[in-house]
């Protein structure tokens, strides 16, 4: 039998083992004491075995499903496993979290942890460019270089290359590896690379950061790092992650994992549902609806269980920051909107009437006297974003185009909301 230990802030939540009857999993008696509830939905405080989908399962329980990477850490992590010998298909869920160790996301740990050995950089210095054009020789079928991937590339989630790293407060000091302890003066920050296959991604996630907090949807603090390469600019999204306050680590678990809904399977009832349950605080739940009704009307169709999430922190459920907030072109945005509408008000026939003034206030805000839409305010970032420096950008063919067809839709928005048909009720 294999076990793994997990950990919660340095207390021993549990034990996780593969055995004949699949993976199971048990609590440790001390933290059933202290209240700690860390998955109400689907791993109640109780003694006993507990497991997914029933006996015989080998999938993990949603709480630890989510420490795992998704499609760009998991690239790294085989390739790691490999490496020592361990072929892909001999990988086990267990093994995996292993791997994570101490270095995922949120506030879970496991032990005994895997030894990533392969990172060969003083942790002074952490050099962006070289981690960038590491992801990119990836990206485009080259080898992986796990001295430079290793550590910081592998234990976020998503599909896009990406790195944890360390941000100084003040300027001046250099950007460190961000996947363990922080030194004096920094914060956790997540990176996001732009490359030849999607060269205008960061500048659009950015533009939609500043739009969702525009709108009043709770987002961290992000920014654009750049990079040069053979006199080439490139832009990649960072957003400060909110799994950190310093050194310290904050419980997150994705709204997909909570509920063991993975993908697209899930609906916004559902996250309205799930939020009303977890937090009991219909402030929250009304958070919820406003992300939903951002998604629909700017054409956020990246959008599914595990860019959903609740924090807990202070024995308190709250919903968590949005993230993850993209632009993805939709030929049926009005049938969209109507579907949201449809579903929200039969779940919630009392929204019926404040679900358009609600959409208003989103995205027609007041500024300075006078109505400043969000899509004019992304349009001059954008623009910004092209001549910063006098640099050319990187793949800049591709990146015209695709901030041309970006436009267009801000423009077809614009036109929506002024002739109220994204709000009229018909």
């Amino acid at each position: 039998m294999i076990a793994l230990g997990v950990n919660y802030l340095g207390a021993k939540v549990g034990t996780l083992a593969e055995t004949r009857q699949g993976i199971v999993f048990e609590f440790d008696p001390a933290f059933l004491a202290s209240g700690h509830d860390l998955s109400p939905l689907n791993l109640p405080l109780r003694t006993g075995i507990h497991q997914r989908d029933g006996i015989g399962s080998t999938r993990l329980l949603g709480l630890f499903e989510d420490s795992l990477p998704d499609r760009w850490g998991t690239r790294i992590m085989t390739e790691w496993f490999r490496k020592h010998g361990v072929p892909e298909h001999s990988v086990t869920p267990l093994a995996q979290l292993g791997y994570v160790g101490s270095r995922g996301m949120g506030a879970l740990s496991y032990e005994p942890a895997q030894e990533i050995v392969e990172f060969s950089h003083s942790r002074e210095h952490f050099p962006l460019n070289q981690i960038f054009e590491a992801s990119e020789q990836v990206e485009n079928g080259g080898p992986i270089d796990l001295n430079v991937l290793a550590h910081v590339g592998s234990p976020a989630g998503g599909a896009r290359s990406k790195a944890l790293i360390a941000i100084p407060t003040h300027s001046g000091y250099p950007i460190v590896a961000g996947d363990s302890t922080l030194p004096p003066g920094y914060e956790a920050w997540l990176v996001k690379f732009s490359g030849h296959r999607d060269p205008s991604a960061g500048v659009i996630e950015h533009a939609y950061a500043l739009m969702a907090r525009a709108a009043g949807i709770d987002i961290p603090e992000t920014r654009l790092l750049r990079t040069e390469r053979d006199g080439l600019l490139s832009q990649h999204f960072a957003v400060k992650r909110f799994d950190r306050k310093g050194n310290q680590r904050i419980h997150h678990h994705t709204l997909g994992g909570m509920t063991h809904t993975m993908g697209g399977d899930l609906s916004y009832e559902t996250l309205l549902r799930a939020t009303r349950r977890v937090t009991h605080d219909e402030t929250e739940v009304w958070k919820a609806f406003r992300r939903a009704a951002f998604n629909v009307l700017a054409s956020n169709r990246d959008d599914h269980g595990k860019n959903h999430g609740f924090i807990y922190d202070n024995r308190q459920w709250k919903l968590g920051p949005a993230y993850d907030l993209t632009f993805a072109v939709a030929l049926v945005l009005c049938a969209a909107w109507l579907f949201l509408q449809r579903r929200l008000c039969a779940y919630l026939p009392r929204w019926r009437v404040l679900c358009w003034r609600l959409c208003a206030e989103c995205f027609v805000l007041p500024c300075d006297g006078l109505h400043c839409r969000w899509t004019e305010r992304a349009a001059a970032m954008l623009l910004e974003c092209k001549y910063t420096c006098g640099k050319r950008c990187a793949y800049n063919g591709r990146w015209n185009r695709d901030i041309g067809i970006f436009c267009i839709y801000l423009r077809y928005c614009d036109r929506q909301l002024n002739s109220g048909r994204l709000y009229c009720g018909r």
